[in-house]
């Protein structure tokens, strides 16, 4: 009888990790798909930058800023292709390049904790604010 339950158990466990793990897929894609919005806004400001240095007569710049945009709106296109696609690209490109693959990797990570601490950084000053406009004193 304990057997029985015990599946059953774990039947509606992975039931629930399941329903978490597609809640967690959607809002992820949601906001990969919005970064990617994002991006591709920022390659089409910098193609309107490059007509306008290129109206101003200055070709060599407009260049360079206009493959910025192409490099960036790779980018954006790449943030609207599936996880699994996303993955399975870095993975092929991590075994050409491992190298490469863990200075970059590096460089997120540190990149990563960098915005972790200024953002607890500003959650702190936030709250001391907060604090202050109340009246109360500030915390350690």
């Amino acid at each position: 009888m304990a057997e029985g339950s015990n599946t059953a158990e774990r039947i509606a466990a992975q039931d629930a990790c399941d329903q978490v793990r597609t809640l967690v897929e959607a809002v992820l894609d949601e906001q990969k798909q919005g970064a990617a919005a994002a991006v591709h806004g920022l390659a089409d400001a910098l193609r309107h930058a490059a007509h306008a240095l290129t109206a101003d007569d200055q070709p060599l710049i407009a260049g360079y800023v206009d493959r910025a945009a192409t490099g960036i709106d790779r980018f954006s296109a790449t943030l609207r292709r599936p996880w699994g696609e996303i993955l399975a690209s870095a993975e092929s490109w991590a075994e050409g390049q491992p190298g490469l693959f863990l200075v970059g990797a590096m460089a997120a990570g540190f990149a990563f904790g960098c915005l972790l601490t200024k953002s607890r950084d500003l959650a702190q000053s936030n709250e001391a604010a907060a604090d202050l406009a109340a009246g109360l004193e500030p915390g350690p």
